[in-house]
């Protein structure tokens, strides 16, 4: 009786099988016929994967791996100045792909900026 556990990834298809050995004879795995997948904990703030983020002259490229129970997302970028937030937000942003992308324009050079994407 072995049973392997890992801790999944919110928004991710996963498929699983069983295989069965019996003293030094093992089966071929056979796997569950519907995959799963993970929901998303709107407890948890959310945290793209594999975010990439290349600076350009007026703004930022951005992209990261897409959640395939996401439609779209809403960007904040947030300018750091001083006491206040000036943010810029983008909404309705969709993934063609496997891969999240967005062209952040209007920033500044030499400025701190705080960044959020939610689902």
């Amino acid at each position: 009786n072995n049973f392997f556990k890992q801790k999944s990834v919110p928004c991710t298809e996963y498929r699983y099988g069983v295989k069965v050995t019996i003293d030094d004879q093992e089966s071929d795995i056979v796997e569950f016929d519907q995959a799963i997948m993970t929901k998303l904990d709107s407890s948890i703030p959310y945290e793209p994967s594999n975010l990439n983020i290349n600076p350009t002259t007026e703004g930022a490229e951005l992209s990261w791996d897409h959640g395939k129970c996401i439609e779209s997302y809403r960007i904040r970028a947030c300018k750091l100045d001083g006491h206040d937030q000036i943010c810029e937000e983008n909404e309705g942003i969709k993934a063609e792909s496997h891969k999240a992308t967005h062209t952040i324009h209007g920033l500044e050079p030499c400025t701190d900026y705080k960044l959020h994407i939610y689902p």
